[in-house]
């Protein structure tokens, strides 16, 4: 399944989420995976709600294309 990932980065420092998985643990960027039909756009608004404490009105989106 392809992912869309968010890159959020404040006063120099990129958030990330922290996971627990089968004994371990690592961080990654906050994200989702995109479902059939969906853009990636819209598949990264939807997972930053569930995965942030942030509003999304309080950043800028950059277009990573080009």
């Amino acid at each position: 399944m392809n992912r869309a990932q968010c890159l959020i980065v404040r006063d120099r420092q990129i958030l990330t989420v922290k996971h627990k998985e089968h004994g371990r643990e690592y961080n990654c960027l906050p994200g989702g995976g995109i479902e059939p039909g969906e853009t990636p756009e819209a598949a990264a608004d939807n997972a930053f709600p569930r995965r942030t404490t942030e509003s999304q009105n309080a950043f800028e989106r950059l277009d990573a294309e080009g």
